[in-house]
């Protein structure tokens, strides 16, 4: 029924590629989160698969809010959870 298509293909939000940068992102995140891991931010956006460090940089500000070095200080300073900002647009960029 070609109805059903209408309403499937409106239940799916996200292209392919968008889906990917955001497991890269969710994925990058585990990383930042480890107190001992000193991995630098250009080292780990070659891990996840970007094409720069400038444009991991840019999608991580996008879909989190802050930058990737940010983030890892708040996490580390305790302070992540405290700030309702971080995380809450994640799937609506």
């Amino acid at each position: 029924d070609p109805g059903d298509d209408r309403q499937e293909h409106n239940f799916i939000k996200y292209s392919l590629h968008e889906y990917n940068l955001m497991i890269k992102i969710l994925r990058s995140l585990t990383l930042l989160e480890m107190r001992e891991n000193r991995i630098t931010i250009e080292d780990l956006s070659q891990k996840m698969g970007f094409s720069s460090s400038d444009y991991f940089r840019r999608v991580f500000k996008q879909k989190m809010g802050i930058s990737p070095g940010k983030y890892r200080n708040l996490f580390k300073k305790g302070k992540l959870n405290k700030d309702p900002s971080i995380k809450k647009n994640f799937f609506s960029a």
